[in-house]
């Protein structure tokens, strides 16, 4: 039975160094490399020497995959095992455990989720055990596990054997909030910097959602200050809903939701930051990263490294759903340059949606599925840097990484240390799915591999074939010119299955040369240039073979019987044959008794009382 994803990606940002076998040559490409068939959770990570690690699941195993830098596949495929039990695990968590290994959840439900620790080979050390849905760093060789057993969140800290650290009470933990009336949906937490870590939930005691946080400290206490029922962000009416929360950075949190306030026939986003006491530092009255009331949805958060963040959501101000992005500083208002009603990430008009965000000193990165080829939905990337310009080289319109003839879905994104990014989808081609990932350079430049394989040449056609590495669903721009015009674009070619991409020229003219070349993403690749036959007859390409003795030439056109002879720079002829042309491509290959030596030879071709006469100079 063929079982569809229900994906939750989160990029972390490891420092591990890792070693592994020799690489099997993948490269980075349009499309991305294949990680796995069937995926049902997934993460990105980086590696700590400029490669990606991606720990995924599937409905038939679950495995780590690591890939270098240059895209090269470092473990073969699908990847290092890990253990059964973690099939079909729906939500992939990891970060680094402080001490060379790395944590990681796997999320089954809202009540509770698996956890497991591998040490710096990726090995497991313990686990998969019972724990919570959300994890978060605490102090070295330490992670804290939220769930949600009952009507309250809980919250455990393991080590990095397994054991429950000491201090701490059995599972399920420290209860967060002791209120009695309504019920309490778990929405995520983020690390204080001190070995604690905030908490935000959706709650209901007064009939409606609103959002509250706790703090927990190291050692399992609730801060000092803070409610034991937790601390309400928004105390104005309406509901809040899409909360999502990042560290700020300076021991506090930063909350984003959706706000249904009064006046308001449709959600905006609020913000809020919260200080390790629990004060709210951007006031009663929140902050706005727009100032324009449009109906707007799914607010995503990342800090800026300078004291504030970056938030994107949905918008639709124009119509179709559309992201945009604010930097907010550390004081809750609008980062200067930044316009106040918010940046658009991409300017097509077309629906953009299922965003991924992920940020480093030089800016913001963000993943989409955008619809703007009107048939299937396909992956973008935009970078922004930290004044709000698109960064350099990349598009207004964004970087089409995973722009194939099939949908994709489940975007991640991790910067790559350099300027780039990762990013990681999900590809349905309809009878079957699997997990892909790619990579973005700092200039916007997504790499292509796409080159020219041969070209069968006649009067009446040119078939070209070029090579995709192996990318079934690879798909470029066919371009043709000869010596009296400009690049023209005959049409769109795409893949077969095996990874190969054939076109077939019928628009042509004997007697002429042309040049073709793909070109995709705003760049040539696969350049080639072919002679078609006319009626008299032309000579076309000549090698030579010195180690072999062996010349060979094509002979374009012409009818009838052809006399073909070679000869030293001397004038003494070294070979003579005959041969039938038919008007298309005739080969000829010419084996001598002797070496070739360095030097000139001359061929001479002649039909029909024309002669062709090729010097041909010989390297040894």
């Amino acid at each position: 039975m063929r079982v569809r994803p229900a994906l939750s990606a989160i990029v972390v940002v490891p420092i591990l160094v890792l070693t592994f076998a020799a690489p099997a040559r993948a490269i980075w490409r349009t499309g991305g490399i294949a990680v796995g068939l069937y995926p049902t959770s997934y993460a990105l990570a980086a590696d700590g020497s400029g490669g990606l690690l991606v720990p995924w699941c599937s409905s038939s195993g679950a495995w780590f995959e690591r890939f270098s830098a240059n895209g090269d596949t470092l473990i073969a495929p699908p990847g290092s095992p890990l253990p059964a039990s973690l099939v079909g695990q729906l939500g992939t968590v990891m970060f680094p455990d402080g001490l060379g290994g790395r944590f990681m959840s796997f999320g089954y439900s809202l009540y509770g989720g698996l956890l497991l620790h591998v040490d710096a080979t990726l090995t497991p050390t313990f686990g998969p055990i019972d724990a919570g849905t959300v994890i978060v760093p605490a102090t070295p060789g330490r992670v804290l596990s939220f769930q949600q057993p009952a009507a309250s969140p809980t919250v455990e800290c393991f080590t990095s054997t397994g054991a429950v650290a000491p201090g701490w009470p059995a599972m399920p933990g420290v209860t967060l909030c002791t209120a009695s009336l309504g019920y309490r949906n778990l929405v995520g937490a983020v690390s204080d910097s001190s070995g604690g870590a905030y908490v935000v939930w959706s709650d209901y005691r007064d009939g409606i959602a609103d959002t509250y946080a706790q703090h927990v400290l190291a050692n399992g206490s609730l801060a000092a200050g803070w409610d034991p029922g937790g601390i309400r962000i928004r105390t104005a009416a309406g509901e809040q809903t899409e909360q999502s929360l990042v560290a700020d950075g300076s021991g506090g949190a930063v909350i984003a939701w959706v706000d249904d306030r009064a006046g308001l026939t449709f959600g905006h986003v609020q913000l809020q930051r919260i200080r390790p006491s629990g004060a709210l530092a951007w006031g009663v009255g929140d902050a706005s990263p727009s100032t324009v009331a449009s109906p707007q949805s799914t607010p995503l958060l990342a800090q800026d490294t300078r004291g504030g963040v970056y938030v994107v959501w949905q918008d639709a101000r124009n119509g179709p759903p559309q992201l945009m992005a604010q930097r907010m500083d550390s004081t809750g208002a609008v980062a200067p340059g930044w316009p106040a009603g918010g940046l658009a990430l991409c300017n097509s008009p077309h629906a953009q949606t299922s965003a991924a965000i992920a940020a480093d000193a030089t800016g913001l990165y963000a993943a989409w599925v955008d619809t703007r080829d009107g048939t299937h939905q396909n992956v973008y990337a935009q970078r922004l840097d930290a004044s709000g310009a698109v960064g350099a080289g990349w598009s207004p319109l964004g970087v089409g990484i995973g722009v194939l003839t099939a949908n994709q879905s489940h975007v991640a994104i991790l910067p790559d240390g350099t300027g780039g990014a990762f990013v990681g989808w999900v590809l349905d081609a309809g009878s079957w799915f699997d997990l892909r990932a790619g990579r973005v350079d700092a200039s916007g430049v997504v790499p292509v591999r796409l080159s020219f394989v041969s070209a069968a040449v006649a009067r009446d056609a040119v078939t070209l074939t070029w090579d995709a590495g192996g990318d079934r669903f690879a798909s470029a721009d066919v371009q043709r010119r000869d010596e009296n015009e400009a690049w023209i674009t005959l049409g769109s070619v795409s893949a077969d299955g095996t990874g190969r991409l054939m076109w077939r020229d019928a628009t042509i003219s004997p007697g002429r040369a042309y040049e073709y070349r793909l070109w995709i993403g705003g760049e040539a690749r696969g350049w080639t240039r072919v002679t078609v036959p006319g009626d008299a007859l032309e000579l076309g390409a000549v090698s030579v073979d010195a180690r072999a003795s062996r010349i060979s030439a094509a002979l374009l056109g012409g009818s009838g019987e052809a006399k073909v002879e070679l000869f030293d720079v001397a004038g003494r002829r070294l070979d003579a044959s005959r041969v039938t042309l038919s008007g298309g491509v005739t080969p000829v290959t010419i084996a001598l008794d002797a070496p070739v030596r360095a030097g000139l030879l001359v061929l001479r071709a002649s039909c029909a009382g024309r002669i062709i006469v090729r010097r041909i100079p010989v390297v040894p």
